[in-house]
Order: C-alpha cells, then structure tokens, then sequence
C-alpha cells in the first residue's frame, strides 16, 4: 500500500508541475457561429493568453439585425504573444457596431496582432473599429 501511494503522489507532481507550464504558455481559441442575431444582442470576448500563449477568435454569421455589438478584446501573452481575429458576415443590419482591441506580447519580443473583417458591417448606420 505504501508503495502504490508513492506513485500517486508521483503522479499528482507531475500534473501540477505541468498544469502551472499550460498556465505560463497558455494560449485561448474562441469560435462564434450563428449567434447573436437578432435585436439589442451584445458578444463580447474578452481573451488573457499565458506568458508565451496566443488568442485566436472567429466569429461567423453573427451579430446580424439592429442594434447588436460585437466586442472583442484579447490581450496576449507578455512574451512573444500574439492576436489572431477573423470577423465573417456579421453586424449587418442597423445600428450594429463591431469593435476590435488586440494587445500583443510586450517587452522586446513583441507579438503580433492580424485582424480580418469580410462581409461584415453592411447596411445602415453601423461601425467597425479595429485597434492593433
């Protein structure tokens, strides 16, 4: 019994110790499809990469109608971090506001942010916005 105990106290280490490296290289993946349509509807992503981790968000077909807004905000990881945005045929309508905010890897090794809006935006009295 002694022994087998030794081997799951092995084994909860080793998990820790690699849950705090997924922590520190972390990165978040977030997709929106079909969703949000409609009137008055907010999506707000709000992503937090690990030190060396990465965001990628897609959002398709979503956000469509009156007075819907799509907010996205990814901060990456201090360290080499970078942004990834994809904005598909979505806030078309009235009124719809599409709002993109992406902050990189800092220091010396500075991440990099891309954004893609396609499709998106069309109709009446509607923005896009989009800081890198």
């Amino acid at each position: 019994m002694k022994r087998s105990l030794t081997c799951m106290a092995a084994v909860a280490a080793s998990l820790f110790i690699s849950g705090a490296a997924l922590a520190h290289h972390g990165s978040n993946t977030t997709t929106i499809k079909n969703s949000g349509n409609g009137t008055g509807n907010s999506i707000n992503v709000n992503n937090k990469a690990g030190h060396h981790g990465s965001n990628t968000t897609t959002i398709k077909n979503s956000g469509n109608g009156t007075g819907n807004s799509i907010n996205v905000n990814n901060k990456a990881g201090g360290h080499h971090g970078s942004n990834t945005t994809t904005i598909q045929n979505s806030g078309n309508g009235t009124g719809n506001s599409i709002n993109v905010n992406n902050n990189s890897g800092g220091g010396s090794h500075k991440g990099s942010n891309s954004t893609t809006v396609s499709g998106s935006g069309n109709g009446t009295g509607n923005t896009i916005t989009v800081n890198n």
